[in-house]
Protein backbone atom coordinates (compact mmCIF):
# COMPACT_ATOMS: atom_id res chain seq x y z
CA UNK A 1 0.00 0.00 0.00
CA UNK A 2 2.89 2.36 0.74
CA UNK A 3 4.16 1.89 -2.83
CA UNK A 4 0.80 2.94 -4.25
CA UNK A 5 0.69 6.07 -2.09
CA UNK A 6 4.26 6.91 -3.05
CA UNK A 7 3.53 6.42 -6.74
CA UNK A 8 0.38 8.53 -6.54
CA UNK A 9 2.30 11.28 -4.72
CA UNK A 10 4.98 11.19 -7.43
CA UNK A 11 2.40 11.49 -10.22
CA UNK A 12 0.67 14.33 -8.38
CA UNK A 13 4.02 16.15 -8.11
CA UNK A 14 4.69 15.58 -11.82
CA UNK A 15 1.24 17.00 -12.68
CA UNK A 16 1.72 20.03 -10.46
CA UNK A 17 5.17 20.76 -11.91
CA UNK A 18 3.87 20.35 -15.47
CA UNK A 19 0.97 22.69 -14.75
CA UNK A 20 3.30 25.35 -13.34
CA UNK A 21 5.57 25.04 -16.38
CA UNK A 22 2.69 24.88 -18.89
CA UNK A 23 4.10 21.57 -20.11
CA UNK A 24 2.10 18.60 -21.43
CA UNK A 25 2.53 15.22 -19.76
CA UNK A 26 0.03 13.14 -21.74
CA UNK A 27 -0.77 12.90 -25.46
CA UNK A 28 -3.09 10.85 -27.64
CA UNK A 29 -2.00 9.65 -31.08
CA UNK A 30 -4.87 8.56 -33.35
CA UNK A 31 -2.87 6.50 -35.82
CA UNK A 32 -5.58 5.61 -38.31
CA UNK A 33 -9.31 5.68 -39.06
CA UNK A 34 -9.06 2.05 -40.25
CA UNK A 35 -11.05 -0.55 -38.36
CA UNK A 36 -12.06 -4.17 -38.87
CA UNK A 37 -15.56 -3.42 -37.60
CA UNK A 38 -18.25 -1.30 -39.25
CA UNK A 39 -20.17 -0.08 -36.20
CA UNK A 40 -23.39 1.81 -36.76
CA UNK A 41 -22.50 4.52 -34.24
CA UNK A 42 -18.86 5.11 -35.27
CA UNK A 43 -17.80 8.50 -36.57
CA UNK A 44 -14.10 7.62 -37.02
CA UNK A 45 -13.98 4.48 -39.17
CA UNK A 46 -13.05 4.89 -42.84
CA UNK A 47 -12.36 2.26 -45.44
CA UNK A 48 -8.77 2.57 -46.75
CA UNK A 49 -9.94 3.80 -50.17
CA UNK A 50 -11.86 6.69 -48.51
CA UNK A 51 -8.94 7.94 -46.40
CA UNK A 52 -7.52 9.83 -49.39
CA UNK A 53 -10.73 11.86 -49.64
CA UNK A 54 -10.67 13.21 -46.05
CA UNK A 55 -8.52 15.52 -43.98
CA UNK A 56 -4.94 15.62 -45.19
CA UNK A 57 -5.81 12.93 -47.71
CA UNK A 58 -3.56 10.29 -46.19
CA UNK A 59 -2.48 8.58 -43.01
CA UNK A 60 0.71 9.77 -41.40
CA UNK A 61 3.70 7.51 -41.97
CA UNK A 62 5.63 5.72 -39.27
CA UNK A 63 8.42 8.28 -39.59
CA UNK A 64 5.97 11.14 -39.06
CA UNK A 65 4.49 9.48 -35.94
CA UNK A 66 7.98 8.74 -34.62
CA UNK A 67 9.02 12.34 -35.21
CA UNK A 68 5.94 13.49 -33.27
CA UNK A 69 6.87 11.05 -30.52
CA UNK A 70 10.31 12.65 -30.25
CA UNK A 71 8.72 16.10 -30.16
CA UNK A 72 6.29 14.99 -27.45
CA UNK A 73 9.12 13.47 -25.44
CA UNK A 74 11.14 16.68 -25.74
CA UNK A 75 8.10 18.68 -24.58
CA UNK A 76 7.90 16.55 -21.42
CA UNK A 77 5.15 14.06 -22.32
CA UNK A 78 5.64 10.75 -20.54
CA UNK A 79 2.28 9.08 -21.18
CA UNK A 80 0.85 8.25 -24.61
CA UNK A 81 -2.52 6.82 -25.60
CA UNK A 82 -2.35 5.05 -28.95
CA UNK A 83 -5.77 4.77 -30.58
CA UNK A 84 -7.56 5.05 -33.91
CA UNK A 85 -10.03 3.60 -35.48
CA UNK A 86 -8.12 0.52 -34.57
CA UNK A 87 -4.44 1.50 -34.34
CA UNK A 88 -3.39 -2.12 -34.93
CA UNK A 89 -4.50 -1.68 -38.56
CA UNK A 90 -2.10 1.15 -39.37
CA UNK A 91 0.11 -0.31 -42.13
CA UNK A 92 3.25 0.49 -40.09
CA UNK A 93 1.86 -0.15 -36.61
CA UNK A 94 4.71 -2.43 -35.48
CA UNK A 95 7.40 0.09 -36.44
CA UNK A 96 5.54 2.91 -34.70
CA UNK A 97 4.88 0.85 -31.55
CA UNK A 98 8.49 -0.31 -31.22
CA UNK A 99 9.91 3.19 -31.69
CA UNK A 100 7.51 4.85 -29.23
CA UNK A 101 8.07 2.06 -26.70
CA UNK A 102 11.82 2.48 -26.95
CA UNK A 103 11.42 6.20 -26.17
CA UNK A 104 10.31 5.22 -22.68
CA UNK A 105 6.70 6.41 -22.77
CA UNK A 106 4.04 4.86 -20.56
CA UNK A 107 1.79 3.68 -23.39
CA UNK A 108 -1.91 2.91 -23.21
CA UNK A 109 -3.31 0.98 -26.17
CA UNK A 110 -6.94 1.67 -26.95
CA UNK A 111 -8.41 -0.88 -29.34
CA UNK A 112 -11.45 -3.04 -29.95
CA UNK A 113 -9.17 -6.14 -29.85
CA UNK A 114 -10.69 -7.35 -33.13
CA UNK A 115 -7.34 -7.24 -34.96
CA UNK A 116 -5.06 -8.81 -32.36
CA UNK A 117 -3.03 -11.55 -34.01
CA UNK A 118 -0.25 -13.82 -32.76
CA UNK A 119 2.24 -11.41 -34.32
CA UNK A 120 0.74 -8.46 -32.40
CA UNK A 121 0.66 -10.55 -29.23
CA UNK A 122 4.40 -11.24 -29.62
CA UNK A 123 5.05 -7.53 -30.23
CA UNK A 124 3.27 -6.73 -26.96
CA UNK A 125 5.30 -9.38 -25.13
CA UNK A 126 8.49 -7.73 -26.41
CA UNK A 127 7.21 -4.15 -25.94
CA UNK A 128 4.39 -4.32 -23.40
CA UNK A 129 1.82 -1.56 -23.06
CA UNK A 130 1.43 0.03 -19.65
CA UNK A 131 -2.32 -0.34 -19.99
CA UNK A 132 -4.82 -1.70 -22.50
CA UNK A 133 -8.33 -0.34 -22.93
CA UNK A 134 -10.66 -2.49 -24.99
CA UNK A 135 -14.02 -1.27 -26.21
CA UNK A 136 -16.77 -3.88 -26.17
CA UNK A 137 -20.00 -3.49 -28.10
CA UNK A 138 -21.92 -6.46 -26.82
CA UNK A 139 -21.74 -9.84 -25.15
CA UNK A 140 -22.25 -12.21 -28.07
CA UNK A 141 -21.85 -12.62 -31.82
CA UNK A 142 -25.49 -11.73 -32.53
CA UNK A 143 -25.12 -8.28 -30.96
CA UNK A 144 -21.84 -7.71 -32.79
CA UNK A 145 -23.55 -8.67 -36.07
CA UNK A 146 -26.29 -6.07 -35.42
CA UNK A 147 -24.15 -3.27 -33.98
CA UNK A 148 -20.76 -3.78 -35.64
CA UNK A 149 -21.97 -5.43 -38.84
CA UNK A 150 -19.44 -8.30 -38.72
CA UNK A 151 -19.82 -12.04 -38.36
CA UNK A 152 -18.31 -13.70 -35.28
CA UNK A 153 -17.22 -10.29 -33.97
CA UNK A 154 -17.55 -11.05 -30.28
CA UNK A 155 -15.75 -14.37 -30.69
CA UNK A 156 -12.84 -12.67 -32.46
CA UNK A 157 -12.69 -9.83 -29.91
CA UNK A 158 -12.85 -12.33 -27.06
CA UNK A 159 -9.95 -14.28 -28.58
CA UNK A 160 -7.99 -11.02 -28.87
Amino acid sequence: MADVKGTMALFQKIKEDAYKQCRPIQATFELTPRCGLNCRMCYVHLQPEKISKCGRGRELTAEEWIRMGRQAQKAGVFSLCITGGDPLLHPEFEKIWKALSQMGFFITLQSNAYSITERIEKLFCDYPPQEVKITLYGSNDEIYREVCRVENGFTKVNEG
